[in-house]
């Protein structure tokens, strides 16, 4: 079993920027309240309603965003990943009226884009895919 340091490694490397920033941001939030909470509790004041309401709405909230910002950014990377396929296939159209050439190079952004390799089975002699 991986040790939790190993998985935050990794799940740390596959945020983008967006989702590190709200990473930092909630943890600002939680740091900020415990500050206060702390100090609080230190001058001898009593915490209340109040301030177990507000420690409760801050983590359920920072939770939320990042939950719907990781899973939501991660849906549009991969829609961004399809687009630039698709993008791509139309520029081979547009260069190019002949069928070979374009399905060739229709295989070619399908076999990146989804990472398959493609065997030469269904080539003719001589050809390659890459």
């Amino acid at each position: 079993m991986k040790s939790p340091l190993k998985r935050f490694r990794k799940i740390r490397v596959s945020l983008g920027p967006v989702e590190q920033a709200q990473i930092v941001a909630s943890t600002a939030v939680v740091v900020a309240l415990a500050t206060i909470i702390m100090v609080r509790v230190l001058s001898g004041d009593k915490l209340g309603l109040y301030d177990f309401g507000s420690i409760v709405t801050f983590g359920i909230f920072g939770f939320l965003i990042v939950f719907f910002t990781l899973k939501y950014g991660q849906l549009l990377e991969r829609q961004n990943q399809e687009l630039i396929a698709l993008n791509a296939m139309a520029e081979a159209v547009n260069r190019s009226v002949e069928i070979d050439f374009l399905l060739r190079n229709g295989l070619l952004e399908v076999k990146r884009l989804t990472g398959v390799e493609l065997d030469g089975s269904t080539m003719s002699k001589g050809e390659s895919w890459s």
